[in-house]
């Protein structure tokens, strides 16, 4: 979790300091954000994702050089945004799938132990 946030961290900051948009190292976003994705509360990575698509448009409106509407940018940032958003939901729900996988197997296991202690009872 460390190092996706510095990771994040990281990116704005370049992204900021070199290129604004045109930026190509926002593809690291998409790493850095499913790095997240394991930890849980599940909130609060959607936070950290909600809050890094919020800078991630601002830095495009404010950032030199901006968003050009001429070239129509606007719907690779609407893409990236929802790449993002795609990404972070996919990574948190197969975490949340594997994590009720995982107590539903420990819950199988006790209970075939206190099946298997019961019958050396009886026995």
């Amino acid at each position: 979790m460390i190092l996706s946030t510095a990771d994040l961290v990281v990116l704005r900051a370049s992204i900021f300091l070199v290129s604004g948009l045109q930026n190509p190292c926002y593809v690291f976003y998409y790493p850095a954000l499913l790095g997240l994705s394991p930890m849980p509360p599940a909130r609060l990575i959607i936070s950290v994702a909600v809050v890094t698509m919020g800078m991630y448009i601002t830095m495009a409106f404010t950032v030199l050089p901006t968003l050009i509407w001429d070239m129509e940018q606007e719907k690779w940032l609407v893409v990236r945004i929802l790449t993002i958003a795609e990404i972070v939901a996919g990574g948190v729900l197969i975490t949340g799938l594997e994590w009720s996988r995982r107590r539903e197997a420990v819950t199988a296991e006790r209970q075939r132990a206190e099946g298997n202690l019961e019958l050396r009872w009886k026995a």
